[in-house]
């Protein structure tokens, strides 16, 4: 939609003493260099468009650093077996009190210092910090890329009611110095490589890493929060959300939901409440309209758990050496 353009005198609203500023204030309208009246929606737009390629730029950058990390531990750990083997059987020919066995150990710690087994790799605190931030903010993408177009569509819907508005129009001229209602620009051309940065993380794996002795996975709650989950094959409920994951996401259960009682991995028994997730996407699967238990706020120690059975639909395979979880329908 093109700018509207209106000049004229300035002084207040016709039959109205509102001052034009004040009254186009009201309608949720902010100047913006002078010259355009644009509406917070499109200022907000405007930030999230611009800050898409840099993210970009850091997700691909994350990924190289990872992958190198990957292949580096793997070619330090292989190359480091021979003299980790001869080191553990000179170790196991020893008797507890030999004094020998301290200096061997300490050449077995370093060994263990330089790399890990590939399948441990998510374990290492550096790794696993870089897993998580890069697993949030490939969602954190997502989330973008699905709050832009909505609002792309809301923005305009909003200027074309509001360039409709006489009163609006007069407030414009009676503003004068060319004031101008928004939008400032076209952002088709923006819009339209939406699915670039959309395909760049859309893919049929996700980042995974460990943690307490757990497989950890990020994933997309009502396309508005990252959440990082405890992975469980054989938890009965699908999904659990803390009270907190649960509220970063606007979930909600209602004052009458269904109330049940869970067991976690551990042997936790936990009472919780059932809520719909609108939207759930993890890698490649996207799940619509399925129910979650929400804990209360007195059992956030719990975490968050997804269990196999709320990808039942999908293969699901774990590949920890690579730090990845493949899911296939």
């Amino acid at each position: 939609m093109s700018a509207l353009v209106v000049g004229g005198s300035s002084g207040v609203l016709h039959g109205n003493e509102t001052a034009p500023a004040e009254f186009l204030a009201a309608r949720g309208l902010s100047l913006l260099a002078d010259k355009y009246w644009l509406l917070t929606r499109e200022i907000e737009l405007r930030d999230r468009l611009a800050r898409l390629p840099k993210r970009r730029e850091r997700l691909i950058g994350t990924e190289k650093d990872l992958e190198a990390a990957i292949d580096q531990n793997a070619r330090l750990w292989r190359d480091n077996q021979p003299a980790m083997l001869a080191l553990k059987q000179s170790l196991g020919r020893l008797s507890p009190s030999d004094p020998q066995r301290g200096a061997i150990e300490r050449q077995i710690a370093a060994l263990e210092g330089i790399a890990v087994e590939p399948a441990r790799l998510g374990a290492v605190a550096e790794i696993r910090g870089r897993v998580a931030q890069w697993s949030s903010e490939r969602y954190a993408m997502l989330a973008d890329v699905a709050w832009i177009r909505q609002t792309a569509v809301i923005m305009n819907e909003e200027y074309r009611a509001l360039a409709d508005d006489p009163d609006v129009r007069r407030a414009l001229r009676q503003a004068g110095d060319g004031q101008k209602l928004g939008p400032q620009r076209n952002y088709q051309p923006e819009l339209s490589r939406l699915a670039d940065h959309e395909r760049l993380v859309a893919t049929s794996w996700t980042p995974i890493f460990l943690q307490s002795g757990q497989t950890r996975v990020t994933a997309l709650v009502d396309e508005v929060a990252a959440v990082t989950f405890s992975w469980s094959d054989s938890l009965p409920a699908e999904i659990v959300l803390t009270a907190s994951a649960a509220e970063a996401a606007g979930i909600v259960p209602a004052e009458n939901a269904p109330r049940e009682t869970i067991t976690l991995p551990s042997g936790r028994r936990l009472a919780c409440r059932k809520a719909l997730v609108a939207y759930f996407q993890l890698g490649p699967c996207q799940l619509h309209g399925v129910m979650a238990c929400v804990l209360p706020p007195e059992a956030e120690d719990a975490g968050n758990w997804l269990g196999r059975s709320a990808l039942a639909e999908y293969q699901v395979r774990l590949v920890p050496e690579k730090l990845r979880m493949w899911i296939e329908p």
